[in-house]
């Protein structure tokens, strides 16, 4: 279970300085239980950057400088908690990549070896880890081959959901023209030492950005986005919608 930030700026601008003061309290969130690894894959004029660490992002050099200094216009940042006793290594940590195509996801997807047999072959040969996230992404991939991105999206999510148990498939999918939100999960599957909200998605509405999150810090004016919704945000407009799932 992990921490999700994604955003999309009209000017190119380090996550860090565009989501303010605030940013520090996500950023700590790594400190108590989301200390398990951190990524980001943002875009600045189409080029992709992609880090990612098995180490804690609280106090990590390298990620106090990507979040500080690293100017870009849509990206996505992610705080792994490690669950289901899967390794705290580079290959489990998000986001995934596949060309310009990244992902990363909170939550945990149960049986999810299952997965395999829905995905195309040349996507599982591109698989470098041991998480149900990166089948999850793949399977996404295998749709996308047929279909666009939101539409894969959603097809991957419906068929995970009616076959198998999952805790969230909160996800997060970045192009360099589109972010792609999906909140859905299982309120059953909220551990009792957790808040009700745990796997809350929210976004706020900037002067000239937009910025969705996971819970867990203080946001002004964040608005919730209704579970088992699809938002797509288009970068060169700054226009969003959602579809239902």
């Amino acid at each position: 279970m992990c921490r999700l930030l994604g955003f999309v700026c009209e000017s190119p601008t380090p996550i860090g300085k565009l989501a303010g003061v605030g940013f520090e309290d996500f950023e700590k969130l790594s400190f108590l239980q989301h200390g398990d690894g951190w990524g980001i894959a943002q875009f600045f004029n189409n080029e992709l950057t992609f880090v990612k660490s098995p180490n804690s992002a609280f106090r990590d050099d390298e990620f106090f400088s990507m979040t500080r200094h690293s100017k870009a216009d849509i990206g996505i940042v992610h705080l792994r908690w490690a669950t289901l006793d899967l390794e705290i290594s580079p290959s489990n940590s998000h986001p995934f990549i596949d060309g310009k195509v990244a992902f990363c996801h909170n939550g945990s997807i149960f049986e999810s070896e299952k997965i395999k047999d829905w995905i195309d072959s040349d996507q599982m040969n591109l698989i470098e880890g041991a998480t149900d996230s990166e089948l999850f992404f793949r399977l996404i991939m295998t749709y996308a081959k047929a279909f666009p991105l939101e539409q894969a999206i959603c097809r991957a999510a419906e068929g995970i959901s009616q076959s198998l148990s999952y805790s969230s498939l909160n996800s997060m999918l970045v192009t360099p023209d589109f972010l792609y939100v999906l909140s859905y999960y299982d309120t059953s599957q909220i551990m009792n030492d957790l808040p009700d909200d745990y796997y809350q998605l929210s976004y706020q509405v900037l002067q000239d950005a937009l910025v969705v999150a996971s819970s867990g810090w203080v946001r002004e004016n964040a608005k919730a986005i209704d579970n088992r919704r699809l938002m797509i945000v288009e970068r060169s407009t700054m226009a969003f919608r959602s579809i239902p799932l």
